[in-house]
């Protein structure tokens, strides 16, 4: 299910299925969600985890998610934290951020009006 935010929704990808959709606007945008992402990465390297456990740790939280079936549906820190994995992936270079089976779909609400007619 796509979660509709103020200013749109941002979705995750992986091998073809939607894993996570989570709203943008207000005090939760696109650039908060990156930055996050950059912050948690800086913070397990700077406590002495190797870029292969952090790649590891982030692919097997998202392949959990992906392959898991789940008692309870997963709540609104779920999906953050399974967002904030897949970013990671994409800030470490694993997924590519406009790949065609993996990666990001950002979706405005409205369409932004062009320029040249």
């Amino acid at each position: 299910m796509i979660s509709q935010g103020i200013d749109g929704s941002i979705n995750g990808y992986y091998k073809n299925k939607l894993i996570v959709s989570r709203p943008v606007g207000g005090i939760r945008s696109v650039e908060n969600y990156i930055k996050d992402a950059d912050a948690a990465v800086l913070q397990g390297l700077r406590t002495n985890w190797t870029i292969k456990s952090l790649i590891k740790l982030n692919l097997d939280n998202v392949k959990l998610w992906r392959y898991k079936d789940l008692k309870r549906p997963p709540r609104e820190d779920d999906k953050d934290c399974l967002l904030l994995s897949l970013l990671m992936l994409i800030k470490l270079k694993v997924i590519d951020i406009d790949g065609d089976r993996e990666g990001l779909l950002i979706m405005p609400l409205r369409k932004t009006r062009s320029l040249c007619r």
